[in-house]
């Protein structure tokens, strides 16, 4: 089974986090189980960021837990991917991800940042070495 993957090249200035929120708020309104993966200090900031980034907006979400039912909610933010399967998968972290089989679509956020360049080079490498759907969507 290959998967999809979409690159998003964020313009100067636009925040990663910020933009992933719109992101986030769009695929929940379209019904999707959406994931967030995140370095570990970066939890909370997003928790906050999913509650205040546009004051009309309501996203249901909670940090990801073991032993927490995946359907129990519809956005989850989490370090490590459980086993199972979501519509959506938003990858924040600052570490190399092995591409999940049971995710109908990966988002990478790309900016100009000299770490955030070499990993997602690396993660779009992987993704064509497993001959996913790559796009690259430059904003």
């Amino acid at each position: 089974m290959s998967g999809r993957a979409d690159f998003y090249v964020l313009p100067a200035g636009e925040d990663r986090h910020h933009f992933a929120c719109r992101l986030i708020e769009k695929a929940y309104k379209l019904g999707n189980s959406v994931w967030l993966r995140l370095d570990e200090e970066a939890v909370a900031e997003l928790d906050a960021s999913l509650w205040t980034f546009k004051p009309e907006s309501f996203v249901p979400h909670a940090p990801f837990t073991p032993g927490a039912q995946l359907s129990d909610c519809p956005v989850w933010l989490m370090t490590q991917l459980p086993t199972g399967t979501c519509d959506l998968l938003v990858n924040l972290a600052l570490s190399p991800m092995e591409p999940p089989q049971t995710v109908g679509r990966v988002v990478e956020l790309v900016n100009q940042d000299a770490a955030i360049l070499q990993l997602t080079r690396s993660q779009y490498a992987r993704y064509k070495a497993l001959n996913w759907t790559i796009n690259t969507h430059k904003l």
